[in-house]
């Protein structure tokens, strides 16, 4: 994925979360999130390259518990 394809709906997508538990998860406004999900607003490029790291940690992390 491009840097200009990385969304956060192509992230939720991806990582197979909802806008929910990432706000959650993140301690992000759930509007925020919403409102970058839906294109209304973007954010910035560190903040996705930031969800994008923490989000292939999660992934990494639950892979190793279940082996």
């Amino acid at each position: 994925m491009t840097e200009n394809e990385k969304t956060i709906k192509t992230l939720c997508e991806a990582y197979g979360i909802s806008q929910t538990a990432l706000a959650r998860r993140f301690d992000i406004p759930l509007r925020t999130v919403q409102d970058w999900h839906a294109g209304r607003r973007k954010p910035p490029a560190y903040v996705v390259n930031m969800l994008t790291d923490l989000l292939e940690y999660d992934q990494k992390a639950k892979g190793e518990e279940n082996t």
